[in-house]
C-alpha cells in the first residue's frame, strides 16, 4: 500500500515569487510616477523660466526705448527737457509699430499700474566724481531711475512679471578738466619731448607717432585709434620716440558732445564763439552755450568805433558804457604783421591792468552787477571792414593780474596774448605753480602767444630779429586749428600737432633756449576760419621754445573752474538689475 503526502514547500515558493513580482511592480510604478511627476514639473519650470526670460527681455526693451528718447532729448535741450517730459516718458512703452513681438505683452510700472513704466529722478544735480570710464573726473550729475515690468497675458503664466531697473547718470563734464581734448584728429607727429599730465580724450583718432619721447601720465580715451604711428606719408622709421601710457587707454568710446551740437559737428560747435542770430532766446539750451550770452561785458568793434555793454549773464539787455570810459582800457589803433598768415593784423587791444582798475570802481558796472563784482566773462567781436591782406583780431596785454572773480575772454576772432598772463608773482613764472592765480580761460578762433619782448615794429622783418623771452600763460585754452591736409608731407600741409596748437611768431631758440609754460587745459574744438593758413615748419616765422604744458589742478574743483566753462555731456549707465517679479 502506497501512502501520498502534500509538498507544502513548493506552494510557499510560488507565493513568495508572486509577492516579489508585485512588490517590484509597485516600486516600478512608483518610480515611473515619480519620474513622470518630476519630468512634468521640470517641463513646467522650464516653461515658466522661459516665460520669465521673455518678460525680462520685453522689460529691458521698454527701458531702452525710453532711455534712447531721453538721451536724444538731453543732447538737444538738456536736463530741463527731461524733467518736463517725465510724464510723457512714463507712457512711452513699446508698441506694435516698434515690433509685432510687443503685441502680446503688457507693461507695468514699479507700482503695478499697466500701460506705463516708472521714470523718475533718483538724485538731483550734484557736482561729484564720475564713475565708469570717466573715473577721476568731476561733473554735474543727475541720476534717473527707469523701471519696467512686462507680462504676457495669453501665456501659461499670465500673471508672471519680469522686471528691469536701470539707473542712468546724465552728466555735464567741464571740458577744462581734460589736459587735452580734441574734437578732430589729435596729432603728436614730430612733437618735441612731452609729458602730458591729466586726462586726454579724442572725439576722433589720436596719432602718437613722434620723433621724441611722449608720455601720457593720465588715462587716454578716444573714439578712434589712439596709437597710430604711420600715416600721411610719414614712415614709422622716423618716429623713434618712446610712447608711454602710465594710465589706462581705451578706444571705441562714445563721443563726448558739446550741447550746442548733439553730433559733435565742428562747424556747429564753433557757434559757441559766434554772435547769436536775431531772435534766439539766450535762455534756450543752444543760447546758453554761447559765450556772447554768458558774457557780462560785450565789446563790439565796428568801423564807427567800439560799443561796450555791461549785462548779466544770459540777459539780453544791458547798459551801454560811455565811449570816453571805454578808451581807458581799449585801443583799436594797434596793428602788426602775422607772418604765418602773411597778413596785417588790425587789433582790438585790451589792457587787462587798466580794465581791472576801471571795472572795480565803475558805476555802470556796479549798477548792473553789484558793488565789488567786476565782469568775469568778456566777449569781443571785432567786426571792422578788412581787406584780403588784413585780419581783425583781439590782443590782450598786461595780463599778469586778473580780476578777483577770474576772467574768461571769448572772441570769434583770432586772439593774441602778449607777455605773461595770470601770474602776479614774478618768482612763480616758468613754473607749474598756480595756487595764487585766478580761474581763467581764452576761447577764440586761433591763439598766438607773443612774449613780453615782442615789438610791433619788428613784426614784418625776418623773425630772427624777434628774440623771445620766457613766457608763462596760466589759462585754459579752447581754440580752432588747421588740420593736416590730404596728401600732406612732413614739410607741407602738416597741422603742427598738439605742441603748435598755440601759435608762435618769434625766435625762442637762438638767444638761448627760451621756455614757454602753459598751465591750464588745451582744447581744440573746431577749425580756424579767420586765421586759417597752414602751419609751416620752424625756420619760416618762428623757432620753437622749450615747452612745458601742465593741467591746472585747480580745474578739478568746481570753484576753481574758469567762468563760463563749456560743458561736455555724456550718459553713464550706473546700475542694471532685475526687480522682484511675481
Amino acid at each position: 500500500m502506497k501512502i501520498f503526502t502534500k509538498n507544502s514547500n513548493k506552494g510557499s515558493k510560488k507565493g513568495f515569487a508572486l509577492m516579489l513580482v508585485l512588490f517590484v511592480l509597485g516600486i516600478t510604478m512608483m518610480t515611473m510616477a515619480t519620474f513622470m511627476y518630476t519630468t512634468d514639473n521640470a517641463v513646467s519650470l522650464n516653461h515658466r523660466n522661459n516665460q520669465l526670460n521673455r518678460n525680462l527681455a520685453m522689460a529691458e526693451a521698454a527701458t531702452e526705448k525710453v532711455l534712447s528718447r531721453m538721451i536724444r532729448d538731453y543732447k538737444i535741450s538738456g536736463s530741463s527737457l527731461l524733467d518736463s517730459n517725465l510724464s510723457s516718458y512714463q507712457v512711452f512703452t513699446p508698441e506694435v509699430n516698434d515690433s509685432v513681438t510687443f503685441t502680446n505683452f503688457t507693461f507695468y510700472d514699479a507700482s503695478g499700474f499697466s500701460g506705463k513704466i516708472t521714470v523718475e529722478e533718483a538724485e538731483s544735480s550734484t557736482f561729484k566724481s564720475l564713475s565708469s570710464k570717466y573715473e577721476g573726473l568731476n561733473g554735474h550729475v543727475t541720476t534717473y531711475r527707469i523701471v519696467a515690468l512686462a507680462a504676457e497675458p495669453g501665456s501659461l503664466y499670465p500673471d508672471l512679471k519680469g522686471g528691469i531697473q536701470q539707473e542712468v547718470e546724465f552728466t555735464q563734464i567741464p571740458v577744462f578738466q581734460f589736459a587735452l581734448f580734441y574734437n578732430n584728429l589729435m596729432e603728436f607727429t614730430w612733437a618735441a619731448e612731452m609729458d602730458i599730465t591729466g586726462r586726454v580724450h579724442g572725439n576722433a583718432d589720436i596719432y602718437t607717432g613722434s620723433s621724441n619721447d611722449l608720455r601720457f601720465q593720465g588715462d587716454v580715451t578716444s573714439v578712434g585709434v589712439n596709437e597710430n604711428k604711420e600715416w600721411i606719408g610719414f614712415s614709422e622709421l622716423q618716429f623713434t620716440g618712446d610712447v608711454n601710457f602710465d594710465g589706462t587707454k581705451e578706444i571705441s568710446v562714445s563721443a563726448l558732445n558739446v550741447p550746442i551740437s548733439p553730433e559733435s559737428d565742428p562747424t556747429e560747435i564753433r557757434e559757441i564763439i559766434e554772435m547769436p542770430p536775431a531772435g534766439e532766446n539766450p535762455q534756450s539750451w543752444r543760447g546758453q552755450q554761447r559765450m556772447y550770452n554768458k558774457a557780462e561785458l560785450v565789446v563790439r568793434v565796428t568801423d564807427g568805433g567800439p560799443l561796450v555793454i555791461v549785462k548779466n549773464s544770459l540777459d539780453s539787455t544791458g547798459v551801454v558804457i560811455p565811449e570816453e570810459q571805454v578808451e581807458s582800457f581799449i585801443d583799436t589803433s594797434k596793428s602788426f604783421s602775422d607772418q604765418r598768415e602773411g597778413k596785417l593784423v588790425k587789433a582790438t587791444e585790451i589792457d587787462i591792468s587798466k580794465f581791472n582798475t576801471w571795472a572795480s570802481t565803475n558805476t555802470f558796472v556796479t549798477s548792473k552787477l553789484g558793488a565789488g563784482v567786476p565782469p568775469s566773462i568778456v566777449y569781443v567781436s571785432d567786426e571792422r571792414t578788412v581787406s584780403q591782406s588784413q585780419i581783425a583780431a583781439v590782443r590782450l596785454v598786461n595780463g599778469e593780474q586778473l580780476p578777483s572773480r577770474g576772467l574768461t575772454l571769448a572772441t570769434r576772432n583770432p586772439l593774441y596774448v602778449k607777455g605773461n598772463f595770470n601770474q602776479p608773482d614774478p618768482a612763480r613764472l616758468n613754473t607749474s605753480y598756480t595756487a595764487n592765480t585766478e580761474p581763467a580761460s581764452l576761447i577764440c578762433d586761433a591763439i598766438t602767444v607773443l612774449s613780453s619782448a615782442w615789438e610791433d615794429e619788428k613784426s614784418n622783418i625776418n623773425f630772427r630779429a624777434r628774440r623771445a623771452n620766457p613766457t608763462t600763460v596760466n589759462a585754459a585754452i579752447m581754440t580752432g586749428n588747421v588740420e593736416t591736409s590730404d596728401g600732406a608731407t612732413p614739410m607741407n600741409g602738416f597741422s603742427g600737432g598738439v605742441p603748435n596748437l598755440t601759435r608762435l611768431l618769434e625766435d625762442w631758440k637762438h638767444s638761448g633756449q627760451q621756455k614757454l609754460t602753459i598751465n591750464g587745459s588745451m582744447i581744440a574744438m573746431f577749425e580756424s576760419e579767420i586765421s586759417n593758413s597752414q602751419f609751416r615748419w620752424p625756420g619760416y616765422y618762428y623757432y620753437a621754445p622749450e615747452r612745458e604744458f601742465n593741467l591746472d589742478r585747480n580745474f578739478e574743483e568746481e570753484n576753481g573752474l574758469p567762468p563760463g566753462t563749456p560743458q561736455l555731456i555724456s550718459v553713464i549707465r550706473k546700475t542694471w538689475a532685475q526687480v522682484a517679479s511675481e
